[in-house]
């Protein structure tokens, strides 16, 4: 009859180095979720610039539409007064 002898091999290391790898784990983890918040962060801050560069813009075009009826109601304004003068 033959003897079947088994070794263990102990994969994991030394105490010292399983909390090591895992520290390394966790920091790895925690950078990942750093970079994923950061480029959330760059995403929302670009929106909300293009967002007030719209809004820039649509106030630009209003305070332009109010200047030209001004102008176009100073025009007609000086119109009828240059009529009434040559009547």
């Amino acid at each position: 009859m033959s003897q079947i002898k088994a070794t263990y091999v102990d994969h994991m290391g030394s105490d010292l180095s399983v909390v090591n790898a895992s520290k390394l784990e966790e920091l790895e983890a925690a950078e990942a979720a750093a970079r994923k918040s950061s480029a959330a962060f760059a995403d929302a801050a670009a929106y909300a610039a293009a967002a007030a560069r719209k809004s820039s813009a649509a106030y630009a075009d209003a305070d332009a539409a109010y200047a030209a009826y001004v102008n176009a109601a100073a025009y007609v304004a000086e119109l009828k007064r240059l009529q009434e003068d040559n009547s």
